[in-house]
């Protein structure tokens, strides 16, 4: 089963507005837009695991302790991964008290514990927006970047984090709840 470790994001109204105005503006561009009920902030992608795996993960997050019991967090800027001419994807930025890079580094040593396998990379903590498959050289990206690059977002007060498993289907995928966590 594939599964990764999440914080879900609602879809504010400023969010719709920028993936409309995406959409409409974007030229040139073959995007597949992440669905609005599946907006989240990836704290750890585990890929394949198997039921025991998964069962004693869950058992092992729940001992996750932190100072606060909620994380606020503030959406604003959009960017690109990838490079910046070719992007990969878009995505919102995150900006975050500690205890977000403190709830990170507590599940990863969990998952390590459990002799699952981390990303090594450094955590940027993101919204993705959307994975770009094809982009036209003159596209017009980096206008949209420099529109919404100060552009905030609102805040998310985040009291929660889920464990997901991950079903790919044609249409996109289908995050389904295994269990959540308080903070």
């Amino acid at each position: 089963m594939r599964t990764f470790i999440a914080l879900h994001i609602p879809c504010s109204t400023e969010l719709n507005n920028v993936f409309s105005d995406l959409r409409q503006n974007l030229k040139g561009a073959e995007v597949k837009y992440v669905e609005s009920d599946n907006l989240h902030i990836t704290l750890s992608f585990l890929g394949e695991t198997n039921a025991k795996q998964i069962s004693d993960l869950c058992l092992a997050l729940q001992n996750i302790q932190l100072p606060k019991h909620s994380i606020d967090l503030q959406l604003q800027g959009v960017g690109s991964f990838k490079n910046e001419s070719v992007p990969g994807n878009i995505w919102v930025g995150v900006k975050a008290e500690d205890s977000l890079q403190e709830l990170f580094r507590g599940i990863n040593d969990i998952v390590l514990l459990q002799g699952l396998v981390v990303d090594n990379r450094k955590f940027l903590p993101h919204l993705t927006l959307g994975r770009i498959k094809k982009i036209l050289i003159n596209n017009n990206i980096e206008e949209l970047r420099a529109k919404y690059r100060q552009a905030s977002f609102g805040k998310v007060q985040i009291t929660e984090f889920t464990y997901y498993q991950s079903i790919l289907t044609p249409q996109g995928p289908v995050y389904k709840p295994i269990q959540r966590f308080s903070l």
